[in-house]
């Protein structure tokens, strides 16, 4: 809670520390007790990072992002119509930083939210107005952000990432890890809408290995074997 969370510092840890926790399940055959065995591992790795590495998680942060969020689960603050990843511009702040208008913070919100929700020294541990929130939150975002396909098209009505690293990595980074956090307390529908947001691996290098992790979040919400595979052979294959 001491160290400010930067855009590079989620990349670096929530790749990182999902490989880690990969490693020791590519011995093992492919058995469906494996897929609970993984989620726990990295639920577990990413309410910790949450925690450690970001100064905004605090009881009154939590309680500040319950209050300021809109019906509809969107911020007043965030700036939803830039199409970028980093700092832009807006007539609000979500804090002292003007970086903190782009719709990332969003999601970084509801990642934080989730982690206070089942972190049992946590104030707001097992709240019952955080469910709500994140839910709503998780439905705004699915509504009002389009993702882009393989040919990066998107829908008129919605509003386009044109960033690309946003549209194909970088929201879903904080996405993966919130849903997998919250799998036990959302519905199905918002899984389900979650999870056709991540996509299969693609790409080289660094990009490659942060893709095929949203496949095996995929399978994980999805139980699917073949996308947690399909996952763990582009980690493999990459390293």
């Amino acid at each position: 809670m001491k160290i400010r969370i930067k855009i590079f510092n989620i990349r670096k840890y929530l790749s990182v520390m999902c490989a880690l926790a990969l490693l020791s399940l590519f011995v093992l055959p492919a058995y469906a007790s494996d897929i609970d065995t993984l989620q726990e591992r990295l639920v577990k790795v990413y309410i910790d990072k949450v925690y450690t590495h970001s100064n905004d998680v605090s009881s009154t942060t939590i309680a500040g992002y319950l209050a300021t969020q809109q019906a509809d689960g969107h911020w007043t603050c965030i700036n939803y119509t830039s199409r970028a990843w980093g700092p832009v511009s807006g007539s609000g702040v979500c804090g002292s930083e003007v970086s903190k208008n782009s719709p990332r913070i969003h999601l970084k919100r509801l990642l934080e939210m989730a982690s206070a929700y089942v972190r049992t020294e946590s104030t707001h541990y097992h709240s019952e107005a955080l469910p709500k929130g994140i839910s709503n939150g998780l439905t705004y975002w699915f509504d009002n952000w389009a993702y882009q396909d393989a040919s990066h098209q998107v829908p008129a009505d919605k509003i386009n990432p044109l960033d690309f690293y946003f549209a194909q990595i970088g929201y879903q980074m904080y996405l993966g890890p919130t849903l997998l956090i919250m799998e036990p307390y959302l519905s199905a529908d918002v899984l389900s809408s979650g999870a056709t947001h991540l996509k299969d691996p693609a790409g080289e290098a660094m990009n490659l290995a942060e893709i095929a992790n949203q496949a095996i979040w995929r399978g994980l919400l999805n139980e699917s074997l073949t996308d947690v595979k399909k996952g763990l052979d582009a980690i493999k294959n990459h390293m």
